[in-house]
């Protein structure tokens, strides 16, 4: 007598003697087992990605929202910034320019 069997016998459970001794008709396949496992395991992921991506979306749809607007006021700064650094670069030079031309001047 098998563990549950005496289990359910101790509990008063009554199994009829039929099921108790019922033989499959054929052996089980193991690969079949795995797949159905993995067919339920892809559908529970189905549902989840169904569920969820509704709730998080928002979110991350928030979050590239600030994103974009946090990188356009860092490039319009980088580019002001950028756009002072060119205009000191053409005095710096301007100023070499006449600096040389007076050089010239002088030396002749």
């Amino acid at each position: 007598m098998g563990f549950l069997t005496k289990l359910f016998n101790r509990s008063g459970v009554h199994i009829p003697v039929n099921l108790i001794r019922a033989k499959p008709e054929r052996p089980i396949d193991r690969s079949s087992l795995s797949q159905s496992e993995g067919q339920r395991k892809k559908r529970r992921l189905e549902v989840i990605a169904h569920e969820e991506p509704s709730i998080g979306m928002a979110k991350l749809k928030e979050e590239i929202m600030n994103l974009t607007m946090e990188m356009n006021t860092r490039m319009n700064a980088l580019e002001k910034e950028s756009s002072r650094h060119t205009i000191m670069l053409q005095e710096i030079k301007g100023m070499l320019i006449r600096m040389q031309s007076n050089k010239e001047e002088d030396d002749d």
